[in-house]
């Protein structure tokens, strides 16, 4: 009787090992189609791109402004994101000071932008802006560093729909 017990104990553990390793596997086919092909794909655009440096893992077009493709986490589907910087000399070294920079996040399955945000720097401070369109920011407060900076904003967002063939959440998709 005993031998009985042990065998379906044995067998009820070996169904749910089974059973939690085919539910990684759907979990992780899943994940790779819905998050981390879309950004693969933008990746693999950026390589394509004249200036790109592998060693680096980020493009540098001739107006020193830095693309990079942030690749989602395994199994995470609220990581990853594109980059913008303008990238500027502070020494003969070839140190950079980052500029403005421009942060996109895409939804998932369409990989269409689905939000924006901007890190704008002044002499001494940096205000982080999420915005509403291209104009606008999300909260009343950041409007006044995003106005400073439009011009430069809108560089960015032009290299962004340009590199990577996106639309700003604002544009009709």
């Amino acid at each position: 009787m005993k031998q009985i017990v042990r065998n379906s104990s044995k067998k009820r553990i070996l169904i749910l090992i089974a059973v939690l390793a085919w539910l990684f596997l759907i979990a992780s086919f899943f994940w790779f189609f819905s998050r981390f092909i879309g950004f693969y794909r933008l990746e693999t655009t950026l390589k394509k791109q004249p200036g790109y440096n592998s060693y680096l893992d980020l493009a540098l077009d001739d107006d020193r402004y830095c693309f990079t493709v942030k690749l989602p986490t395994f199994l995470y589907w609220k990581d990853g994101n594109l980059s913008i910087t303008k990238a500027i000399p502070e020494d003969e070294n070839e140190n950079y000071r980052n500029q403005d920079s421009m942060i996109i996040w895409l939804s998932t399955f369409s990989f269409q932008t689905n939000e924006v945000g901007v890190v704008l720097i002044d002499d001494t401070t940096s205000r982080q802006v999420y915005l509403k369109d291209a104009q606008t920011a999300v909260f009343e407060d950041d409007q006044p560093y995003l106005d400073r900076h439009q011009k430069e904003v809108q560089t960015l967002i032009r290299k962004a729909e340009n590199v990577w063939g996106i639309k700003m959440p604002w544009e009709k998709q």
